[in-house]
């Protein structure tokens, strides 16, 4: 019963990031950039970037709690429709002329699982110290 619940956690995971990802990023741009077309690269990837943080706030302490030493797989597993979505933009826009597609695909295609990497790697460490000083 246990792992039956860890692996209903993980699509509930991914929709709790995904949807932290979504605001974070809309928002984020919204509030401190005009809105011109096209975008600037600089919104663009900060935007992506705080998204991508807000994804790993969110979803880093209950991956470490459900799976505690396998976080990190749980963490890839989560990040993987994301990473399935930009790997797919990239194939569609490889031989067109959509430079900006293109470069926000990779930067979101490394941006996105390295957050969740990180967060679940430094709460894992705090819940280490916090087990050790106990």
């Amino acid at each position: 019963m246990r792992t039956l619940a860890k692996v209903a956690a993980l699509p509930v995971l991914f929709a709790l990031a995904f949807a932290a990802f979504a605001y974070a990023s809309q928002h984020f741009a919204g509030y401190l950039f005009p809105r011109v077309v096209p975008r600037p690269y600089l919104e663009m990837m900060s935007a992506a970037f705080v998204g991508s943080v807000a994804a790993a706030l969110v979803s880093s302490w209950p991956l470490v709690r459900l799976y505690a030493g396998r976080a990190w797989l749980a963490a890839l597993c989560i990040a993987a429709p994301v990473v399935v979505i930009r790997i797919s933009d990239l194939l569609h826009y490889a031989g067109k002329s959509e430079p900006r597609i293109i470069v926000m695909s990779w930067f979101e295609l490394i941006v996105y699982p390295a957050a969740i990497l990180v967060g679940v790697w430094l709460v894992s460490r705090l819940a280490l110290r916090g087990e050790s000083a106990a």
